[in-house]
């Protein structure tokens, strides 16, 4: 059950056949097997509709706070607006 092993221009190679009858092999890529043979980039898949819907569900999620943060800025300003003029009036004497 030695390794029987042998070399070319694209990488070492190693086999043997285990005490299961099984032939095992080892291989060591040299830098030209992957000059010739990149890996290959997985191919782009559209989105599917459920992750157009996730995408448009998110989408009206931030607008939707976006909308709340707004009117809360405004709420908060005409509370400030309000304790202004109630002050102002309080100070003339009219409240």
């Amino acid at each position: 059950m030695e390794w029987e092993e042998w070399e070319d221009e694209y990488g070492v190679y190693k086999s043997r056949t285990n005490e299961l009858g099984i032939i095992e092999t080892l291989t060591e890529y040299k830098q030209k097997y992957w000059d010739e043979n990149p890996p290959k980039e997985p191919e782009l898949q559209p989105p599917t509709e459920i992750e157009l819907l996730q995408q448009e569900n998110l989408v009206l999620q931030l607008a939707l706070a976006e909308t709340i943060e707004k009117q809360e800025t405004d709420k908060i300003n005409n509370q400030i607006a309000l304790a202004e003029l109630v002050e102002k009036l309080t100070l003339q004497g009219v409240l």
